[in-house]
């Protein structure tokens, strides 16, 4: 698959479908490296779109504040996608 792990990508993505909500929750205190530090491990875009499929499967009523926050946040930093590694 031209070196893409597929199955690795979503244990990471499933692992981690509560960062948006935790980082909104702690936002004074989660700055861009964060974000950064993210994007090295799975690709945030990804991230966002899992958490946002949970947390409208859901039953009852669950506000997306925290996937919209997310999202607008890691766009604004341009880290969507997968950073490459550091060398």
């Amino acid at each position: 698959m031209g070196g893409f792990d597929l199955r690795e990508q979503v244990v990471r993505l499933v692992a981690q479908h509560l960062t948006p909500t935790h980082f909104y929750k702690n936002r004074d205190r989660v700055g861009d490296g964060a974000f950064r530090r993210l994007a090295r491990k799975l690709e945030p875009e990804l991230l966002y779109r899992v958490s946002l499929a949970d947390c409208r499967a859901r039953t009852g009523e669950f506000d997306t504040d925290a996937q919209d926050w997310f999202i607008s946040r890691v766009r604004s930093l341009g880290v969507e996608e997968r950073s490459r590694r550091p060398c």
